[in-house]
């Protein structure tokens, strides 16, 4: 198991190995969803795997991930056994000499699983939030969200209900590019330059996206990604008639000087993907730096949460409607959207309380 240590600072780790265990939980009830989409949730079972790590006494994790996510994680783990750390945050300097390719990629991801599954540990032993260990108290008692809606048919009489209640709500919507950009578009008119994002996912070149882009009724507040990760510098020679947006993609800070040369001016690094808590930081300073907007990637939600907590937060964070519920449903007490559609600061041990009966 992974044993933490505390130092006069109890953020103190030796790593001793961690454990990848599949989960399979029940689909999230209506409850768990948004009101606008409680009747078009996913039934299907939640099914992946968590990386435990302990202590010996009390327990940390992080997921759901893909198995295959955990299993690297559990091995990263077993590598470094033996190392007192000073904090999870060391974790990045200490992979790079073990695999010159761990520092990216799939590397990135695994180590990231470790990095966060620690950091839940800690607040777990310590009983409070991750971003207590850090901070006295929270710099944001708030941070408001825009509604991602993947997975919901915007043709269908049920999915222009949802736009519309958003719409109502005052939250910005995101939708997929080539499938609902132009009904969404129609469905808000004017509003769509504020109200409404659009996500290429990469799958266009810069020149086919930003002529899509062109060909709509009214322009969207910001387009993600409108052109693969590898090939962001084709935007330069672009027009679009709103902000692009990209970065979740970025596999370590360096890879946002990539962002910046591009002239992306929405960043969305994502603390699963980029290697954590401590390398999502680094890109939210660098992005305040390049006097880019922050607006993280929905994978991450909980610790870009917590890092809203700590310093100058992103003006809004990523909400998947349909996904998020199934995100946590390994926890006992699943983050719960306000009213307000803002998510208060946490207040349960790790990144969110524990785990579900059974998850352990």
């Amino acid at each position: 198991m992974c044993e933490v240590i505390a130092t006069a600072h109890d953020l103190g780790l030796a790593l001793l190995g961690a454990e990848a265990r599949p989960v399979e939980r029940q689909a999230p009830g209506r409850s768990a969803h948004h009101p606008a989409v409680r009747d078009l949730r996913d039934t299907r079972p939640v099914r992946g795997a968590v990386l435990v790590v302990s202590d010996g006494v009390d327990r940390g994790c992080w997921g759901p991930v893909p198995h295959a996510v955990a299993r690297d994680a559990a091995a990263l783990a077993r590598r470094l056994a033996g190392r007192v750390l000073a904090d999870p945050h060391v974790l990045e300097a200490l992979v790079r000499p073990l695999d010159r390719h761990a520092h990216a990629g799939a590397g990135a991801v695994a180590r990231g699983a470790l990095e966060l599954a620690c950091w839940d540990l800690l607040g777990q032993r310590h009983g409070v939030p991750v971003w207590r260990l850090l901070r006295d108290s929270p710099v944001s008692e708030a941070t408001a969200v825009y509604a991602t809606c993947f997975g919901i048919d915007p043709w269908s009489d049920a999915g222009a209900r949802v736009s519309a209640t958003l719409d109502a709500e005052g939250l910005v919507q995101k939708w997929e590019a080539l499938s609902a950009g132009g009904r969404v578009a129609a469905l808000l008119g004017p509003r769509a330059e504020q109200g409404l994002a659009l996500d290429f996912r990469g799958r266009l070149s810069a020149s086919d996206a930003a002529r899509h882009v062109g060909e709509l009724p009214f322009a969207p507040s910001w387009v993600e990604e409108p052109a693969p990760p590898g090939r962001l510098m084709t935007l330069r020679d672009e027009r679009f008639p709103c902000r692009l947006a990209a970065g979740e993609h970025c596999y370590t800070t360096d890879d946002t000087h990539l962002l910046e040369q591009a002239g992306v001016g929405i960043w969305q690094p994502d603390a699963v993907f980029c290697g954590g808590f401590g390398a999502y930081r680094r890109m939210a300073r660098r992005a305040a730096e390049a006097n880019a907007e922050l607006l993280p990637h929905g994978g991450g939600l909980l610790p870009a949460l917590h890092a809203a907590a700590l310093e100058p937060p992103a003006p809004v964070l990523e909400y998947h409607l349909l996904l998020e519920p199934r995100r946590q449903a390994h926890l006992a007490e699943p983050l719960c959207l306000g009213e307000d559609g803002t998510l208060g600061v946490p207040t349960l041990p790790g990144w969110h309380g524990a785990p579900a009966a059974g998850v352990l």
